[in-house]
């Protein structure tokens, strides 16, 4: 396996038959300008009513879109939604490039000015597209994401969630963002966060990726024990916690049972759980977890302490050979999931 790949450099499909090439070409399509591809894949989606795919491409193509590409198109067609919906992801992406992954202790007031600019914009924008089209729940996600920085948004946040889950009650990227925001590290706590999770598992009917929301929660109490309480011995002894590992083996073995079968945005989900299955030294899920992703890395899953793709080699080898090596842990982490 090519452990540099990434999603990016997709040419196979992943188990369920869906084209993982799609992404890739819409990414090097905007790059040059051309939004005519993730256009029609938005009409698709929307026609279908795939709302996790729908999100999972856009949250792929739109750091690839060049700054200031998609002004002509929007000044042309002002009160178009995809244009909107597009433009709101993309200005997401500015808000993550200027925010940056360190904790706030270490991010500068001039990172934090420029990103509160970018948050303003990215809501007005995300906000057109849920006007234009209310029974869409995918802008409403990405605001969700836009709100999540800074405190004295998080009320619009928690509606955004609410707006979402209505529309689509087993939408899973709109649990999984709110699993994040009611964490410890958001100045939340683990039982809310749990509490999320487990509320989202509770209405999910398979072929749901909606376990994926206990694997996070379990994962965001661990990266808090590690990162900020710097007790390592305590985080491994939360892998290895009865009823921890009780839980998450049921949710994996729901989740995975017959009939699911992975689709291309199932893959951040089922990469949660083989990373939580690296840390628990659990050899055997950790392969299922893996044949799931039928070899596809998901950088974003496994940067919960120290180097993701450090993470991930060890983790394939550990599955691979049972050896596992222990990876230097840093202070970078995962900050808008």
């Amino acid at each position: 396996m090519d452990h540099s790949s990434s999603i990016a450099d997709m040419t196979q499909e992943l188990a369920g038959g869906v084209d993982s090439a799609e992404p890739a070409m819409l990414q090097e399509q905007v790059a040059q300008g051309n939004f005519t591809g993730l256009r029609q894949f938005l009409a698709r989606t929307r026609q279908s009513h795939d709302w996790q795919d729908r999100y999972f491409v856009l949250d792929l193509v739109g750091p690839s879109i060049l700054q200031g590409s998609l002004n002509p198109l929007c000044a042309t067609e002002p009160k178009s939604v995809d244009l909107s919906l597009i433009r709101g992801v993309h200005l997401l992406d500015l808000v993550s490039k200027s925010r940056g992954t360190k904790t706030a202790d270490r991010t500068t007031e001039q990172q934090m000015a420029q990103t509160a600019q970018y948050v303003k914009a990215t809501i007005a924008s995300l906000r057109q597209a849920t006007q234009l089209d209310p029974a869409d729940p995918t802008p409403y996600v990405f605001l969700m994401r836009s709100c999540q920085i800074f405190s004295d948004l998080h009320k619009h946040l928690h509606q955004s969630y609410g707006q979402a889950i209505q529309l689509a009650p087993d939408f899973v990227p709109a649990h999984f963002v709110m699993v994040n925001a009611q964490s410890k590290k958001w100045a939340g706590s683990h039982q809310q966060s749990l509490q999320v999770a487990r509320a989202a598992m509770s209405h999910a009917l398979p072929p749901s990726d909606a376990p994926a929301c206990v694997f996070l929660a379990h994962l965001l109490v661990w990266q808090h024990v590690i990162l900020f309480d710097k007790d390592h011995k305590r985080a491994q002894a939360y892998t290895s916690d009865r009823e921890v590992v009780q839980e998450l083996n049921d949710a994996f073995d729901r989740w995975t049972q017959p009939p699911y079968r992975p689709r291309r945005s199932s893959l951040p989900y089922l990469h949660h759980a083989a990373y939580w299955y690296y840390q628990a030294g659990d050899r055997t899920r950790l392969q299922q977890a893996f044949a799931q992703t039928n070899g596809q890395l998901w950088d974003k899953a496994w940067n919960f302490a120290g180097d993701a793709r450090k993470a991930h080699t060890c983790a394939v080898e550990f599955a691979s050979t049972g050896k596992k090596n222990t990876e230097k842990k840093s202070g970078l982490f995962g900050w808008l999931k």
